[in-house]
């Protein structure tokens, strides 16, 4: 672009000098006695036959003019017999006298019929053609002087081109471009006076199967003395439509003013505004270093729009949303800078619905196929959830479930990635959003750090507040192989469970502030290989909470009051189960996720568990073993009685689906099961040990009686044996004083 003004100027002086040498030539010569040499002339140069079928006419005062009839330039080999080009007629003329005052003076130009079928083969050659000995790399570079002079006065009655047709063939890029009736005229041209400019044509581009009207009119004021070009009243209307036309069919106006300065190498495009439809945006640029380095300068701005609307008529629309006038208001506004091989975005303002955006970003390698971009943003608040699909009644019940289940377990759901796009981006930079509502969750203060080469796409530091607390993360996907690869890492210190919980998975069932860590890694291509392909580590401590839904205390007195071991209160108890602890960590290994070390401490009891939750399987199986450490007094009842040092074991099994749509119930089932048997276990082991009690000491009474009766009946058998044998010995005396007597 820097030598623009020099090739005008080169121009004009070599048509002065080839006007001059051919009037002189055209007064003694008969034109059309030379076609043979110029055919050959022109042939050799092209490397190709040149054929001048018509006269060649041509008159000589007071204006020098040359017409001819239809001329064809063969096309190259291998690419057809249609010609490269041929005219069908042309004619043009200079005004002598005026050229003795360094003025042009030309007549009507008019070029009729010209036709060009350009093409590129599979292979990279062209039959495009080339003059003989030309050689861009051994041309001189020009040097230009520091007050180069403009062009002489110039004035052009009219100039026309009329049923023009023109084709480009590019088979390396399968693009076939075909315009048609193409029309141009340009009006008396004349030094510092305005010239109206018309013209149009008929564009076909296949394989997009787009066929498109355009037409162009503007008013051209020229300052050739001092190489200043002023084009006012620019209106270019373009008609599109195809199956590859947004919408199938598309209008679209460009109007506005442009300016070219080529003496101080500058130009402008002023008021420059782009319609379709109801859409519109409006763009100043200003242009320097034209005849050296091209720099540029603008301003590009977006009013108001419905881009919900426009999206829709370009049938691009991505569907119903949860807001339901979601996209109704959009405006842009921005500087731009280009120089070299960089663009950047400054002080740019973006409104989107409640959102608004500023920042810069800056464009790099732009001659790559995507551009490294370096930003820096900032949001005010953004809720993305605005832009999801609406929930359906019922979303949440079991029809919702069981068939999003059925889907997941299927395990072949895709997950669609723009692959190609991924490998060659390149980003960097930071953003920063005031609140920020995604997937039902609500941080603040969020700052994102960027990082994206060569398929690796890492948000290397995500930092802001959450529920009361703080959240710390890192996220990354690496695309370079042919599986994809998705990490990540956060850690959530001082969190609210409940409203994180219940915002994230509508769970509100967990109560307490605590800390969260995970760690985790999976790759693959469709939800099932994600799922079993998930490993890493998790873990979680809250403290001075309670578990919503369920009063274990008041549980446990219904257990014990049908035993007749407690007093089954009628009070309005809160269903809740305050905690002073509940911890947990998990290995994850395959999608299956082990924990060991639950650990849950409260006033009334202690709870440990351990189990495994498959995420290919969707199926919890899972032992939960409380144990009571005091009485059931507090959390608002009394007991009567106790049953302090109980256990049992409660366990949670069953799927996703099935836990989802009623966990209190399963586990306050479990719980009264597993209570109601440990509770009977432990009252017929009291039982049978009060009736052994019982017994040993009815045997052992048994025993004292016997041996009382036994030692009792010993002693009167003593007794009487004694008064048998005093009597024996009574009677042996007297027996014995009877035999004495007798002798």
């Amino acid at each position: 672009m820097k030598a623009i003004k020099w090739l005008l100027i080169g121009t004009v002086g070599l048509v002065l000098l080839v006007f001059t040498v051919v009037a002189v030539v055209l007064a003694v010569t008969d034109l059309n006695r030379f076609k043979p040499e110029i055919e050959a002339a022109a042939s050799d140069a092209l490397g190709r036959q040149l054929t001048i079928e018509g006269e060649l006419n041509h008159s000589l005062f007071p204006w020098l003019g040359v017409s001819f009839g239809r001329m064809q330039l063969a096309n190259a080999d291998g690419f057809g017999d249609t010609p490269f080009a041929e005219i069908a007629s042309a004619e043009a003329s200079i005004e002598i006298l005026p050229l003795l005052r360094k003025q042009i003076t030309v007549g009507n130009i008019n070029l009729t019929g010209v036709r060009v079928d350009a093409q590129i083969a599979a292979d990279g050659s062209s039959n495009i053609p080339v003059f003989a000995g030309s050689d861009a790399a051994s041309e001189p570079e020009s040097t230009e002087p520091s007050s180069p002079s403009g062009l002489p006065t110039i004035v052009i009655d009219g100039v026309s081109l009329v049923d023009a047709d023109i084709r480009y063939r590019d088979a390396t890029a399968d693009l076939d471009a075909h315009a048609r009736a193409v029309n141009l005229t340009i009006g008396n041209v004349r030094d510092g006076q305005t010239s109206p400019i018309t013209g149009g044509l008929k564009l076909s581009l296949q394989p997009a199967d787009i066929e498109a009207e355009l037409a162009l009119s503007a008013r051209l004021t020229p300052t050739f003395s001092a190489l200043q070009f002023v084009l006012d009243e620019l209106a270019l209307e373009l008609t599109a439509e195809g199956a590859a036309v947004p919408g199938g069919q598309r209008n679209l106006t460009l109007t506005g003013n442009a300016t070219a300065d080529l003496t101080a190498g500058t130009a402008s495009l002023s008021g420059f505004d782009i319609a379709s439809g109801d859409a519109s945006a409006r763009l100043d640029v200003g242009v320097t270093g034209l005849n050296d380095t091209p720099a540029v300068t603008g301003n590009l701005t977006v009013p108001s729009l419905d881009l919900g609307a426009l999206l829709d008529s370009l049938e691009l629309s991505a569907g119903p949303m949860q807001r339901e006038d979601a996209l109704s208001a959009f405006a842009l506004d921005a500087t731009l800078s280009y120089s070299g091989n960089t663009a950047a975005l400054d002080a740019l303002t973006i409104r989107l619905d409640d959102t608004t955006l500023t920042g810069a970003a800056t464009l790099g390698e732009l001659d790559a196929a995507l551009p490294a971009i370096d930003f820096e943003l900032a949001v005010d608040r953004i809720n993305m959830d605005h832009y999801s699909p609406p929930l359906a009644d019922g979303e949440a019940g079991d029809g919702a479930v069981a068939g999003d289940t059925e889907t997941a377990a299927t395990g072949d759901t895709p997950i669609p990635l723009p692959i190609e796009l991924m490998r060659a981006l390149k980003l960097n930079g930071t953003a920063e959003v005031a609140s920020l509502t995604a997937g039902n969750l609500t941080m603040q203060d969020i700052t994102v750090e960027l990082d994206a080469a060569d398929g690796e796409i890492a948000v290397s530091s995500l930092s802001g507040a959450l529920y009361d607390g703080g959240i710390d993360a890192r996220l990354g996907v690496d695309v370079r192989g042919e599986t994809p690869q998705f990490s990540a890492a956060a850690a959530l210190s001082g969190v609210q469970a409940q409203p994180l919980l219940n915002d994230f998975a509508e769970f509100d069932k967990l109560l307490g502030s605590g800390l969260i860590n995970l760690d985790i890694a999976t790759a693959g291509n469709t939800v099932g290989e994600l799922s079993a392909a998930l490993g890493g580590t998790a873990s979680f401590s809250f403290v001075d909470g309670a578990i919503d839904g369920i009063n274990i205390a008041a549980q446990l007195r219904r257990v014990l009051a049908s035993f007749g071991r407690s007093d089954a209160s009628d009070s309005d108890e809160p269903l809740r189960t305050d905690f002073a602890k509940f911890s947990a960590s998990a290995d994850i290994v395959q999608g299956v996720i082990d924990n060991v070390d639950l650990d849950l401490r409260s006033p009334l009891l202690r709870l440990a568990g351990q189990g495994t939750v498959s995420l290919p399987g969707e199926t919890v199986d899972y032992l939960l073993k409380p144990a009571l450490v005091s009485s059931l007094e507090g959390q608002g009842g009394a007991t009567s009685g106790e049953l302090s040092g109980l256990k049992f074991d409660l366990p949670i099994v069953g799927t996703f689906s099935e836990l989802a749509s009623d966990f209190t119930g399963v586990l306050r089932r479990s719980l009264s099961e597993g209570a109601t048997a440990a509770a009977k276990a432990q009252l017929d082991a009291a039982k049978a040990e009060l009736e052994a009690k019982a017994k040993a000491e009815l045997d052992a009474r048994k025993a004292q009686l016997q041996a009382e009766a036994d030692a009792r009946e010993a002693e009167a058998r003593a007794e009487l044996d004694k008064k048998a044998q005093e009597k024996v010995d009574e009677v042996k005396d007297k027996l014995a004083d009877k035999l004495k007597k007798l002798f």
